[in-house]
């Protein structure tokens, strides 16, 4: 059924994946010109996998890394750039310290380096790895320019799980109607 929604409403994706995780990378690229983007986007979107398993290799798999192949770019910026985005979490079941925190610089340095070995490098492309939370993920990823209201999710082991999941399918496919019913009033109140 989530599969269906997704076919049918391509946007409800986006705001799920920035529903679910409270950690996240942020890896920026930025070229001269559309041309080198193009050339250096498939470069970075087909490594980030290797960024994945350097940092689950680096933590002993206690912090899990799951990638976003989306590509997003700032509307705002006149420049060519491009911007995706990796959930961050820790292993389910892990024994959590109070405060414990990753040191990922290494699995992030080494990515990086191994993103400047590009053979077809040219000046202008750069690359930029950060740690963004939730809240400050930047409005540009979701449909229509806004953040979406939070959905507080309680996760549940029981038979009325399959339920939980479609009423948040439900409520993803009602802001998403909503949304572009005031896109549409505010588009003729311009008009």
């Amino acid at each position: 059924m989530v599969a269906r929604i997704c076919q049918l409403y391509p946007n409800a994706v986006p705001i799920y994946v920035f529903e679910s995780y409270k950690d996240y990378l942020q890896v920026d690229i930025v070229a001269l010109n559309t041309d080198d983007l193009r050339a250096w986007k498939g470069w970075v979107e087909s490594r980030l996998r290797r960024l994945t398993l350097m940092i689950e290799r680096d933590t002993m798999g206690k912090l899990r890394c799951h990638p976003y192949a989306h590509e997003n770019s700032d509307p705002s910026k006149h420049c060519s750039h491009s911007a995706f985005f990796m959930g961050l979490h820790r292993k389910q079941g892990e024994v959590v310290l109070k405060g414990q925190q990753f040191d990922i610089c290494w699995s992030v340095d080494g990515f990086r380096h191994s993103m400047n070995m590009y053979m077809f490098w040219n000046p202008g492309m750069e690359i930029n790895v950060s740690h963004v939370r939730r809240n400050q993920i930047p409005v540009y990823v979701f449909p229509y320019g806004y953040k979406p209201k939070l959905v507080s999710r309680q996760p549940s082991h029981d038979k009325g799980a399959k339920c939980e999941i479609a009423k948040d399918v439900d409520d993803i496919v009602e802001r998403i109607k909503r949304a572009r019913l005031e896109g549409s009033t505010s588009r003729s109140e311009s008009s």
